[in-house]
């Protein structure tokens, strides 16, 4: 029986051996791949760090365009309603200016009349001074024909 005893012994310091190597080359093989596996999680957490930064620029690029739109719309909007002022009063000062050319045709055929009336009632005037010029020459000698008639006896 020793001899079973001796093998058996042989055996179990064999199968601890062999189990002492498993276990060891089990932990140097766990041990590699825990460390890569650690090198490619702090590559992951590096790269998804960096994608992060660009996403709050990319992020603060776009907040800034945002801004910028709204304030192109705005100022859109601002400069379209003065162009409806602009053009209602470009609309008002065209029809004012077709109303004024319309009034001074009118003033103008008005003064062409006036000046016309003017000459008329001008020669007018000159025949009519003619006139009274004549009738107070008559005037005048009949004056004096009556002065001479009351101041002697009058022959008829």
């Amino acid at each position: 029986m020793h001899y079973i005893e001796e093998n058996t012994n042989r055996y179990l310091l064999i199968a601890l051996a062999v189990v002492a190597l498993a276990i060891a080359g089990l932990t140097v093989f766990y041990q590699d791949n825990f460390l890569n596996l650690n090198i490619k999680y702090y590559s992951k957490v590096s790269d998804l760090n960096t994608t992060f930064t660009q996403l709050l620029k990319t992020q603060q690029i776009a907040n800034k365009t945002q801004e910028e739109l709204l304030l192109k719309t705005a100022r859109e909007q601002n400069l379209s309603s003065l162009f409806v002022d602009v053009r209602g009063q470009r609309d008002q000062l065209s029809s004012d200016k077709l109303e004024l050319l319309g009034i001074k045709e009118d003033l103008e055929t008005k003064l062409t009349n006036e000046k016309a009336n003017s000459v008329a009632l001008g020669k007018e005037l000159n025949r009519t001074k003619g006139l009274v010029d004549t009738l107070q020459s008559q005037v005048d000698g009949l004056q004096s024909q009556l002065n001479a008639c009351l101041n002697r006896p009058c022959q008829t």
